[in-house]
């Protein structure tokens, strides 16, 4: 067996492409990508997390090191990376900030999904995340304030970025989990 079948035998669901999904900060998008692959049992590729893995780092200490700029260089070539993967399986963009041609790319060649919520739920799930992890910070959160109306800007903005490109997957207040679900029945998963 080749490298490339590693997965094969053991997946439910066969892709006919990658599942891309992306949405504004603070949705769990890295928790519904992985419970999404885990439920078709293909492979994921959470690109916040390969950027992380590649430079050693957070993606904080990496922003603080290098700059917006080297972030989304990285993103870049990270998703570049995971769209040239084989077996088919779950890109988590997440609200990591891609060039606009390159996001025309993911939707040309990918099942580009936009996770949303209504900020009023966000910010409930933002609280509850935060009492449980006992964080002060969250990671879009500068200075260290929360500050609501960064959220709204960057919920605003991802939205205009993905409005043509992306099929929406309303959220609602609906658990993670249950999120997961509907995406992956819709490829059978």
């Amino acid at each position: 067996m080749d490298g490339l079948d590693y997965y094969a035998p053991h997946a439910r669901v066969q892709l006919r492409r990658h599942v891309a999904i992306v949405g504004p900060p603070a949705l769990d998008l890295s928790q519904i990508g992985r419970a999404v692959a885990g439920l078709c049992g293909v492979p994921l590729h959470d690109i916040a997390r390969l950027i992380e893995h590649d430079v050693g780092a957070s993606l904080r200490t990496l922003l603080k090191r290098g700059g917006p700029e080297e972030v989304r260089a990285r993103a870049v070539r990270a998703t570049r990376r995971a769209l040239s993967d084989r077996p088919y399986g779950v890109i988590v963009v997440a609200h990591l900030e891609l060039p606009r041609l390159l996001r025309w790319r993911l939707r040309l060649r990918t099942t580009l999904l936009l996770v949303e919520r209504p900020l009023d739920e966000t910010l409930r799930s933002i609280r509850q995340q935060r009492a449980r992890a006992q964080e002060r910070l969250p990671e879009f959160a500068g200075g260290g304030l929360f500050n609501a109306g960064k959220l709204r800007a960057a919920h605003a903005q991802r939205t205009r970025e993905y409005a043509r490109l992306a099929a929406r997957v309303d959220a609602g207040d609906t658990p993670t989990l249950r999120v997961a679900q509907r995406i992956a029945a819709r490829f059978g998963g």
